[in-house]
């Protein structure tokens, strides 16, 4: 891949603040043009204290929160209260803290029968939103295994085909935890106004280098059909090493 839009960053905090600060920006700028914001967000480690910065009173008042939809990009099939519940660390560094309602959340009910069934009723949902309109978020938040999984999309998973499908569910990866998801499949990424990874640790650096520099790993067949592709890095996944270090 050439022309790769990426930023680096020395730490997390520094990542974090430029991220809440460019989603603040983008945020005013979709509500002020549409009328309206959908904001996909990413699990895992790396973008709660993203979340935490946008919940806290320095950022929260900078965003017309009732103009922002959310969904989730993938959900492992816990509990919402569980502690490896997206919805859950979400919730605690970003919901309790802003002035939405329950109407403005989009996630997988988890508790229904199945997987599948799971994954169609999140699906039902989501198009449901958009009803006429095309199915095309604004921003979609998205991280990066060790293993080149972004999503709950991994390596070797026959889903990276799949072409019509906006959600589908899957067995566990190899990284923890080991438990059923549903995710958003590629199509569905992909017809993303704006993507953009977060991405920190030593341990992701050669993922990162096989997503931005071929399709060998999922994280690497990503790429917004219309939209935009950012990158923002710390140091330690660009396998620079630190002056301290």
């Amino acid at each position: 891949m050439t022309n790769i839009n990426e930023k680096v960053f020395s730490d997390l905090d520094k990542l974090s603040s430029y991220a809440a600060n460019f989603i603040v920006d983008l945020v005013t700028k979709n509500i002020n043009e549409n009328g309206y914001f959908t904001f996909v967000l990413a699990g895992g480690s790396t973008p709660k204290k993203l979340y935490e910065l946008l919940g806290s009173r320095n950022y929260t008042k900078l965003i017309d929160w009732e103009k922002v939809y959310f969904f989730f990009g993938d959900e492992r099939l816990v509990p919402k209260s569980d502690i490896v519940s997206n919805f859950n660390m979400v919730h605690t560094a970003l919901f309790s803290k802003i002035n939405i309602q329950p109407s403005q959340i989009f996630s997988p009910q988890t508790d229904l029968l199945s997987e599948e069934t799971i994954a169609l009723s999140y699906e039902g949902k989501i198009r449901r939103f958009f009803k006429n309109k095309p199915i095309k978020f604004d921003l979609t938040l998205l991280g990066l295994g060790s293993d080149g999984h972004t999503a709950s999309l991994f390596p070797g998973n026959k889903l990276l085909k799949e072409k019509n499908r906006l959600v589908v569910s899957t067995k566990p990866g190899v990284l923890p935890p080991n438990v059923d998801r549903v995710t958003f499949t590629l199509p569905l990424i992909n017809n993303s106004k704006v993507v953009l990874f977060l991405v920190t640790g030593g341990d992701k650096s050669e993922a990162l280098k096989l997503a931005q520099n071929n399709k060998s790993v999922p994280a690497g067949l990503v790429h917004p059909s219309s939209g935009q592709l950012l990158w923002f890095v710390d140091g330690a996944a660009k396998g620079i090493k630190s002056r301290n270090g």
